[in-house]
């Protein structure tokens, strides 16, 4: 890779914290702070960004050939970006700005000096791979002209900035080339860690960022304005009903503690279930509570199970956002007949019956699209689609 000077018009800018979502799969919710990404690691922890960095800049270089690029030294962009085969053929194609990272690990500051470095030399989309706390980063760096777009890694993503996918932020970014689409000022968001860890949720807005409009861009993560809705009781008897004998995993939110409640399941302070993370019912009745993404495939790998599962309010999500304890492995066994989506009757209509996935790969992606049950209660179903 090669650094160069002056600006280079009509080049995407790439940010990458290549610790963006070492947390996930292990339960620890975030990779904020050096403790926590070191605690990560040894529990086995692997961030998300660097292949989720491959993924948009292979898919980018399709759409738009001979593509170049700006972004930073070693981690913070170069090293993706020469993962993927296409780099081999045009080298020339990536440009390395900025200065290189000066300690062992990264940290927030050298994603905002390359922001704003990527800025200053002119990259017409700034597209940094990560979760709310990157996004937060790369806006301290930028002016609030300036377009930016994430590419979701994180386990964090309340952030209305992220595209739905890595492929979705390449088409993005190829239009932004082409001259093509709009923009609009969209909120970041960020979440105490802290306090999620300790079983609250709080968010804060730090400010808003120039993203393009598009159909396939997030929206912001919003939190119902009153109590769960469901009809808790009708949907555990559903899902008694029709998986007896199966272990079942359930997932994170309020919703799905509630369901988890009828199974006897509770958590801290009188909840059903780990609220933030995965419980598990074995076959025989017993529980594990929170489980990691290495606990769950122990349990769970060369068996029949099923996975229950609530969207993200606002959102859409069903897997992708929040539970990235479903591993690879797990989605890949996982039977889509066997994931159990349950939602609010208001928060499904809120949703247009529209649901949303961004799973480890594209191939399962494919696997759950399509039109999908919803269950509202007991012989409630809805037909939402995936998508």
């Amino acid at each position: 890779m090669s650094g160069e000077s002056g600006t280079v018009p009509a080049a995407v800018g790439l940010v990458v914290n290549p610790f963006a979502g070492i947390g996930g799969e292990v339960g620890l919710g975030g990779s904020d702070g050096a403790d926590v990404r070191v605690e990560a690691a040894r529990r086995g922890g692997r961030p998300r960004a660097p292949e989720r960095a491959v993924r948009f800049v292979r898919e980018l270089r399709r759409l738009v050939p001979g593509v170049r690029i700006l972004t930073g030294a070693g981690p913070l962009g170069e090293d993706a970006a020469a993962l993927d085969p296409g780099s081999a053929s045009d080298p020339g194609r990536v440009a390395v700005v900025g200065r290189a990272p000066t300690a062992a690990t990264t940290t927030g500051a050298d994603t905002t000096a390359l922001a704003a470095a990527l800025a200053e030399r002119g990259a017409a989309v700034i597209v940094f791979v990560g979760g709310d706390g990157t996004a937060r980063d790369v806006l301290a760096g930028v002016t609030p002209d300036r377009l930016c777009l994430g590419v979701p890694a994180g386990v964090k993503m309340h952030s209305g900035v992220f595209a739905v996918t890595p492929e979705d932020a390449a088409q993005q970014a190829a239009d932004v080339l082409a001259g093509r689409g709009r923009t609009a000022l969209r909120d970041v968001v960020d979440l105490d860690e802290a306090a999620r860890r300790a079983g609250v949720l709080s968010t804060s807005v730090y400010g808003t960022m120039r993203v393009p409009d598009h159909e396939r861009l997030q929206r912001g993560k919003r939190s119902p304005a009153h109590g769960s809705g469901i009809d808790a009781d009708g949907v555990a008897a559903e899902v008694r009903s029709r998986f007896p004998g199966l272990p079942i995993a359930f997932g994170p939110g309020t919703t799905v503690a509630r369901i988890a409640e009828r199974f006897g399941i509770g958590g801290a302070g009188g909840t059903g279930g780990a609220l933030l993370g995965f419980d598990v019912l074995d076959a025989d009745g017993g529980v594990h509570h929170d489980a990691s993404g290495a606990v769950l495939e122990q349990l769970l790998l060369g068996r029949e199970f099923a996975v229950v599962l609530s969207p993200v309010g606002g959102q859409g999500f069903v897997i992708g956002r929040g539970n990235h304890q479903l591993t690879e492995r797990l989605l890949a066994e996982l039977d889509p007949d066997n994931l159990v989506i349950v939602a609010e009757p208001a928060k499904l209509g809120e949703l247009g019956g529209r649901l949303r996935i961004d799973a480890p790969t594209a191939a399962l992606n494919d696997r759950f699209r399509g039109p999908r049950r919803v269950l509202l209660g007991r012989g409630d179903i809805a037909v939402a689609a995936v998508e």
